[in-house]
């Protein structure tokens, strides 16, 4: 397959939940001005990123219209390594994606730098008629997408085509979770109480997280968890490395629990823990974490991770200043004219994981660790009706 051909996998029967496939088969056959249809035809782009698919499975079910969903994925060399962006199937591995072939979609939903590629594909296939909705940061071609859903976290510019959201649009499988609850009530039953659950993500840019930083986290969430009674469950996560789970294994006190992760997906305490747990310290690097403990109203504690050097350090302060929130002092003109260059290098606008934190702490629905524990009184706001209706004007609806 070359760069610029259609994937040839036939293409499963992956329509929106509860969404009827005679009411896709009258979204493709339609024709025309997608505002005049009785329903347009929307894909969900997927990858192998499980937090990404979330959030635009979330959208795509709160749309009154029919979803597809295309499932990618891509080649080894780019699970890890980032594509330059552009319009581009090259990352894409055909014999284990979905297919990609007309009719093109009115609506394209999808999230993260490699769909981005994808989403642009398309677009140019489709003369300029899909209108893409990415949820995130873009890296490149921010004006070439019609509508950008972004949060906290990230650090874009006001922008007509850029809707900010002060949280990530997550919804909890609560099914799932009380399934797991009934799993796990009687093995945590005999803990001692409070029951405090660390949980733990991995490494990503800018911060260090190695073996020295969890061992220095198990001592102090150990430290808390003496002084104020009770037991300490440890469990974590796909990106934790092997160097972190050794590092939490040599430096927690007695008694504590250490849950590894393992590819076969065996059992795992993690969604039992939001319900079950009386206290759940996370670290600072997983916004998901957070938002699903803050989503359900538990009292979250966020432990936050040292920057990767001070030269990281350096320049996310300076990102940050070329990148101001709403609020905070615009950049000057030398700093506006970088940041238009860093963009079209694919460097601009970085991940502000602070400003996440610092909302939650804001809203009252977590504390900085150390700080006294509190449940919160209310719960993350819910946005999802903000981005169905600028989508719904997108499309002209």
């Amino acid at each position: 397959m070359t760069s610029e051909g259609a994937l040839q996998r036939p293409t499963p029967a992956a329509l929106n939940r509860g969404k009827t496939a005679g009411a896709i088969d009258d979204a493709i056959e339609g024709g025309g001005d997608p505002a005049t249809r009785p329903s347009p035809v929307v894909w969900l782009v997927l990858s192998e990123k499980l937090g990404d698919n979330i959030q635009v499975r979330t959208i795509g079910d709160a749309l009154p219209w029919p979803c597809e969903e295309r499932r990618l994925v891509v080649r080894p060399r780019y699970r890890l390594g980032k594509p330059f962006v552009r319009a581009s199937l090259h990352h894409v591995d055909p014999a284990r994606s979905d297919r990609l072939d007309p009719p093109w979609p009115d609506l394209l939903i999808t999230s993260g730098r490699r769909m981005l590629n994808v989403a642009l594909w398309i677009k140019k296939r489709s003369g300029g008629r899909t209108r893409i909705v990415i949820v995130g940061r873009p890296r490149r071609y921010l004006g070439r997408c019609d509508l950008v859903v972004t949060s906290a976290q990230y650090r874009l510019p006001q922008a007509d085509n850029i809707l900010h959201l002060a949280y990530p649009l997550l919804s909890l499988d609560e099914a799932a979770i009380d399934t797991a609850v009934e799993q796990w009530r009687a093995e945590l039953s005999v803990l001692p109480r409070p029951l405090t659950a660390l949980m733990v993500g991995g490494k990503i840019k800018p911060v260090r997280f190695n073996g020295a930083v969890a061992r220095e986290m198990a001592q102090a969430v150990g430290r808390d968890v003496q002084s104020n009674g009770g037991s300490l469950l440890v469990t974590v996560s796909r990106r934790t490395g092997a160097d972190i789970v050794e590092g939490l294994a040599s430096a927690l006190p007695a008694g504590a629990i250490l849950h590894r992760w393992t590819a076969d997906a065996g059992r795992n305490p993690y969604r039992a823990l939001l319900k079950l747990a009386d206290r759940l310290v996370v670290t600072g690097d997983s916004v998901s974490m957070m938002m699903e403990g803050a989503l359900l109203g538990r009292p979250v504690a966020i432990y936050p991770l040292p920057p990767a050097s001070w030269l990281t350090h350096a320049v996310e302060r300076l990102n940050y200043r070329m990148n101001p929130l709403a609020g905070e002092a615009p950049p000057s003109r030398l700093l506006r004219v970088l940041t238009g260059f860093l963009y079209r290098l694919g460097l601009g606008y970085p991940r502000d994981l602070a400003s996440m934190h610092q909302t939650l702490i804001r809203d009252g629905l977590a504390v900085p660790f150390g700080a006294p524990w509190r449940t919160p009184d209310t719960r993350a706001p819910n946005e999802l009706e903000r981005v169905v209706t600028r989508i719904k004007s997108l499309l002209g609806h």
